[in-house]
């Protein structure tokens, strides 16, 4: 992979490790002032938080993207860091980054509240016969996800401009 490729790549891992690091700093403000998230603050406004958050992810890694066409004219670049966020964000990678960074076990977990926000993990869980996506599954799919992106990486790569 030539140098400014790979940078283009590396940046767009970077935007998905931002966004749990915000998601980190996010629960850290509902657990520590909000009462939770069983609280009254989180229990009213949680749901508006979270849709405002995602909005503003997606709104971010597609502003970077058309901007570094905007700047550099190179279509392949911009699109890889349009979709390879966007694919690791839907394949669930932000939220294993999130369980990471908060040392959490992943696997032991089930996550309900990813249930039809996440197509890939989703379909899973779908697919396995499981109530809701859990630990394995969403690893299963990140994995799966990091796998995707690079594959798409290299297939953009050799697009020309």
């Amino acid at each position: 992979m030539n140098k400014q490729f790979r940078n283009v790549v590396i940046v767009s891992f970077l935007l998905v490790l931002a966004a749990a690091l915000l998601d980190v700093y996010g629960s850290i403000l509902w657990i520590n002032e909000g009462g939770g998230w069983e609280g009254a603050a989180y229990v009213a406004a949680g749901h508006i938080y979270q849709t405002v958050f995602w909005a503003a992810i997606y709104i971010a890694v597609a502003a970077i993207a058309i901007t570094y066409y905007l700047i550099k004219k190179d279509k392949s670049e911009a699109l890889a860091l349009l979709l390879i966020p966007v694919i690791l964000l839907q394949f669930g990678v932000e939220d294993v980054l999130f369980y990471l960074l908060k040392g959490l076990n992943v696997l032991a977990d089930t996550m309900p509240w990813l249930m039809n926000k996440l197509i890939p993990p989703t379909v899973l869980t779908n697919l396995l016969h499981q109530p809701v996506i859990t630990g394995p599954i969403l690893v299963i799919s990140a994995t799966t996800g990091v796998f995707l992106a690079v594959y798409i990486a290299k297939r953009l790569e050799k697009v020309k401009g």
